[in-house]
């Protein structure tokens, strides 16, 4: 289902994508599926992708693949403003 999400957010005119992970505490093991199907939603994505609120272990977890451009580019200039709760209710 995650996977044909993003082929219908071209038909909704959603301007971007906001994951915002600030509740998530804990990532349990393995983390590269994780991280692995966020970067496969950014890919069919036509609008940026962020990933906001990595905090604590999630943010040690996603440091592990730093090196992932496409990981890097959804962390990089998240979010796209200070307040996600903001950029939700001016997408909407």
């Amino acid at each position: 289902m995650l996977a044909r999400l993003p082929r219908r957010l071209h038909a909704l005119s959603v301007p971007h994508i906001l994951f915002d992970l600030r509740n998530v505490r804990q990532l349990e093991q393995p983390w590269t599926p994780v991280f692995a199907a966020l970067i496969e939603f950014a890919r069919g994505a036509d609008v940026p992708c962020r990933i906001f609120g990595l905090q604590g272990q999630p943010a040690h977890a996603a440091s592990l693949y730093r090196h992932n451009r496409e990981l890097a580019e959804m962390l990089k200039g998240a979010p796209l403003s200070d307040d996600p709760d903001r950029d939700l209710r001016a997408a909407g």
